[in-house]
């Protein structure tokens, strides 16, 4: 009997999977699917690939994205649609017509109260990545709690971050497609059972980077209300490009050599060129201009080759203030800011070729030197250079002191930035800054180096979405598979991030699970701040003596204002 009840239950179940689930929205009607997690069978509510966009081709190409048009038969939102162009590789999947978004909610949308909703900016430098499920963030984890979880595509490379300083191509697209996707969800996220009061956008590395952005933008008021920012700020170096004019005519020259010449280029010819030209074609030109004019080093220090910029020439220019300057004086969204590092960013650099950078370093310490100091005397860029090898290996070279040129890199590419960014904003709103230092499985990334944090750049987000990972290919959804403290860890993290979107305060209240510790906020004559690692705990003045270092080479040697820091 209990057989037959069993194999009725579950007739039943799969019965309410296989149903299609219709909402209404602006647009129109959208038709999503009834989900079960992989491992735990919880049913969730899923709607792949809605288009909050028009498809940004023809003469919408670089420009900033058209609201998505209404449709009259339901548009099916059962399936995962195109990514967009990625500079870093090349598949089918890519397309220009992107413009799409996830919504997952833990309860049918039409039962019950509005809950907090978490918006999802994915990483990859500007030039890579994607916010399907297939790209490696699953919602399944996320389901556990009472959030509706949106990820979304935005355009990357030369379609998201071509520009020119005349305003003919004006740049920072891809920054515009999210803020298109943010306001779609303000206006429907009610619809999937979504707060529309009460949206936490977040991200990851270049994807923080964007959550940094849209703090930036005057228009994004009442959007969201608070942010997390997981390794990325506006202010790190690589998050800004100086000179993406160049780089937009040398992106041309690789598919007509005119735009290669010494002589007075022009914006119109350019765009007209690039708007006949085959989306493919253009693709192809960004990897080519990646893989042959650039160095780790150089993107690093003066921005990747497609990145935010001012716009200076706009009607209506999404970003007119250098970061920098909009986050010392206010210039921004004052919302309660969440914000960390993992313990070794700069871990991920461990490559068989790193040890070619370290050699440029020993061979010329003015490659040490952050652009954006604005030093442009060779000698002070030396002597600067020189104050940078002393303070990280001052009785070695480089190359022979591998820790030295990682925690460079950790606190040069991430960490001095995420903690300047959370003391300027400290004195506005609320900021809660964390260091990510549990080295778990779960994290998958084998590199190990004595003496260093060992945890590297996004590694934390492996406990936090389901996917299958990197490196051991485990499908890391099958908790079962990691130590008691692993799933501890991805626990913990999880509801501190859940906890912020919903109360504005990651530890609201005594919990066991969370150590009944309480995270103070930062204060810029008291930096105190969460350790997650094997147990949490409270730390004062993350990075130490290396993070005044660098606040003392920016007020002694910069030159102001600062785009980044």
């Amino acid at each position: 009997m209990s057989i037959w009840i069993i194999a009725l239950f579950l007739s039943v179940l799969q019965l309410a999977v296989s149903e299609d689930l219709l909402v209404p929205t602006s647009n129109g009607l959208i038709k999503g699917r009834v989900e079960l997690t992989e491992f735990t069978n919880r049913t969730y509510f899923a709607f792949y690939g809605v288009r909050y966009a028009q498809p940004p081709v023809g003469s919408l190409r670089f420009q900033a994205p058209v609201p998505a048009e209404p449709w009259s038969d339901t548009y099916d939102a059962t399936y995962e649609k195109n990514y967009c162009f990625q500079v870093t590789t090349d598949s089918e999947g890519e397309n220009e017509d992107c413009l799409f978004l996830n919504v997952f909610s833990s309860k049918k949308p039409e039962q019950g109260s509005l809950v907090p909703v978490m918006f999802f900016v994915h990483g990859g430098g500007f030039k890579e990545g994607s916010g399907l499920v297939n790209a490696g963030y699953g919602p399944e984890f996320f389901m556990d709690y009472n959030v509706v979880l949106v990820s979304i595509n935005y355009r990357l490379g030369p379609f998201g971050f071509l520009a020119t300083n005349d305003g003919i191509i004006p740049g920072n697209a891809g920054l515009k497609d999210v803020h298109q996707a943010l306001q779609w969800v303000h206006e429907n996220i009610a619809f999937f059972g979504g707060d529309p009061e009460k949206v936490t956008i977040f991200g990851n590395s270049a994807g923080s980077a964007c959550v940094s952005y849209q703090l930036l933008h005057p228009q994004s008021q009442g959007l969201f209300r608070a942010a997390i920012l997981q390794s990325g700020t506006a202010l790190n170096p690589w998050a800004y490009q100086r000179d993406q004019e160049r780089i937009s005519f040398r992106t041309a020259a690789y598919m007509n050599e005119k735009f290669n010449s010494s002589e007075q280029l022009n914006s119109s010819e350019l765009l007209e060129f690039l708007l006949g030209a085959d989306a493919r074609d253009i693709d192809a030109a960004s990897k080519s201009l990646s893989n042959t004019e650039s160095t780790a080093n150089l993107q690093i220090q003066q921005g990747f080759y497609y990145g935010p910029v001012i716009e200076r020439h706009e009607n209506s220019p999404f970003l007119t203030t250098l970061p920098y300057e909009g986050l010392k004086n206010g210039d921004y969204l004052q919302v309660p800011i969440m914000i960390g590092t993992t313990a070794e960013e700069g871990l991920s650099m461990l490559t068989d070729y790193f040890h070619w950078t370290l050699a440029d370093y020993d061979s010329n310490l003015k490659l040490l030197v952050p652009a954006g100091l604005h030093i442009s005397d060779e000698n002070l860029q030396a002597e600067v250079g020189a104050l940078i090898k002393q303070e990280y290996t001052p009785d070695a070279q480089f190359q022979d002191n591998i820790l030295a040129g990682i925690q460079f890199h950790s606190d040069q590419d991430f960490s001095k930035s995420l903690i300047k960014d959370a003391k300027l904003q400290s004195s506005r709103a609320p900021v809660y800054f964390y260091e990510f230092t549990y080295h778990g499985a779960m994290g998958d990334f084998p590199q190990e180096l004595m003496g260093a944090g060992n945890v590297s750049h996004g590694e934390d987000q492996n406990y936090i979405f389901n996917r299958v990972m990197w490196y051991s290919q485990l499908n890391n959804a099958d908790l079962s598979q990691f130590s008691e403290q692993d799933q501890t860890v991805h626990y913990r993290y999880l509801k501190l991030l859940v906890n912020f979107a919903t109360y504005l305060d990651p530890t609201p209240e005594d919990d066991d699970l969370l150590q009944n510790i309480h995270w103070p906020v930062v204060q810029a004559d008291n930096f105190q701040y969460l350790e997650i690692g094997t147990n949490l705990s409270v730390g004062k003045n993350p990075k130490g003596d290396r993070q005044l270092f660098w606040e003392h080479i920016f007020t002694t040697y910069g030159l102001e204002p600062f785009e980044t820091f």
